[in-house]
């Protein structure tokens, strides 16, 4: 969730709508926005809230003065939050409150309530489901003191809801423009591939689609969502794509003669609330054509075996130890040895770690 704090000024049902165009626009930040909504109830917050049903997760963006409530949501509370499973079901545009979502005397016995709600001076809640995309649902969210003022935000919240509708729409349209540099990655024989937060490739070098179009293991749907097909890499790009991600900025992957770099883009909380990560993905081949590592060197550089040798040569061809193993008519278990004294001679921990070290020695 965005979280926003009591401000005194209170804003018109009509200003909020405003609010949100300006917001869209840039006139004014999704913080303001969420500001003049918790300043319209008493003791009020705001958030935009995300919750995953695939994981029971919940959290927010940032966007509190208070860093310690956004923190204690997102490594605890969020997961305890008893109201986002039903808000998450509930009918996308339509208010819902507290005791419509859960009975208030299970309500008042939760950890949620009286360990997170309680000590921030809160009551009572009200939400309005704006979207849902995959298994995450998104969800605007008040939170004051008094059940006085309940009517008075679930009025506010479905004047509200129709707007944020056209917010998440405009967003998901807008997806993210690629700039100019992959003209420069296309003279260099790189490939650029631009995916938005739900997998779409909205921009390709031409290097990119020259890669592509030979087997890859890389894969774009019919319906323009790209998905690799080893599942390390499959894994990481998950991860990345995640609104509330935490990792590397960038990872390597090596699939045979292509170095594969995933790259999330780093955005403002709003619009990551909206549009969800971009990733960018890099393909650098190692082939004819562009940079190709020197191997004699290499072997020159450690001291490499014959063994040791092969069993580089099997890791840059992209082959498994039984593939090594079969062409050499040796066992998986001499291949593994010799492999095991390639990563030690080479101070390496895996065929990744060495293939980017060999990198280093391209002609």
């Amino acid at each position: 969730m965005i979280l926003s704090d009591l401000v005194q000024v209170n804003a018109t049902t009509d200003d909020l709508n405003d609010l949100v165009y300006a917001a869209l626009l840039g006139e004014v930040t999704w913080k303001h926005f969420l500001d003049q909504l918790a300043g319209t109830l008493p003791g009020g917050k705001a958030a935009l809230v995300i919750h995953d049903n695939s994981n029971g997760e919940g959290y927010t963006l940032g966007g509190c003065q208070d860093g310690k409530v956004v923190e204690q949501y997102n490594s605890y509370y969020g997961r305890l939050n008893p109201l986002q499973p039903p808000l998450s079901s509930w009918t996308i545009g339509i208010a819902g409150y507290d005791e419509e979502l859960l009975p208030r005397e299970e309500l008042v016995k939760t950890e949620f309530y009286n360990d997170f709600l309680v000590p921030h001076g809160l009551t009572h809640t009200s939400g309005v489901r704006l979207a849902r995309s995959g298994s995450q649902s998104f969800s605007l969210v008040v939170a004051y003191d008094g059940a006085q003022a309940v009517q008075r935000s679930i009025r506010t919240l479905n004047s509200l809801a129709p707007h944020l509708k056209r917010a998440f729409a405009f967003y998901h349209r807008k997806g993210q423009q690629p700039g100019t540099a992959n003209v420069a990655l296309d003279t260099l024989g790189i490939g650029a591939i631009f995916t938005d937060g739900e997998r779409r490739v909205v921009g390709i070098s031409k290097a990119a689609q020259t890669m592509l179009a030979a087997p890859f293991p890389i894969h774009v749907s019919i319906d323009g969502r790209l998905r690799f097909r080893k599942e390390k890499a499959e894994a990481a790009y998950e991860q990345m794509l995640k609104r509330h991600y935490n990792g590397p900025r960038s990872l390597d992957f090596f699939f045979q003669k292509t170095k594969v770099t995933l790259v999330r883009v780093d955005k403002e909380s709003e619009p990551l609330y909206f549009e969800g990560g971009n990733v960018v993905i890099i393909l650098e081949r190692f082939g004819a054509g562009s940079a190709s590592p020197d191997l004699r060197m290499f072997s020159h550089v450690y001291r490499l075996s014959k063994g040791e040798m092969r069993a580089l040569s099997g890791i840059f061809s992209g082959k498994s130890l039984d593939q090594i193993a079969l062409e050499a008519a040796l066992s998986k278990e001499t291949i593994r040895s010799q492999s095991k004294s390639l990563y030690a001679k080479t101070g390496t921990t895996g065929a990744a770690d060495i293939l980017r070290l060999l990198h280093r020695y391209s002609s």
